[in-house]
């Protein structure tokens, strides 16, 4: 995470994202993005890179999985 400048109370932050990568892992369907946070002027406030899971294995589904 890279902070570019102060983030006063009350400001509006708006985010976009770029997918880097989609992947599966132990049955787990996970997604990476670069994220940038800017305010309503357009001027950047936070670059980080953020990863999620989008899709949850369920138990039968990591049953399957061999370590």
């Amino acid at each position: 995470m890279q902070h570019h400048s102060k983030i006063p109370v009350g400001t509006t932050v708006f985010g976009g994202a770029h997918l880097l990568e989609v992947y599966e892992r132990k049955a787990h369907h996970f997604a990476n993005y670069d994220v940038l946070l800017v305010d309503s002027q357009g001027s950047e406030l936070v670059q980080l890179r953020h990863w999620t899971i989008f899709k949850i294995a369920t138990v039968e589904e990591r049953a399957q999985v061999t370590d």
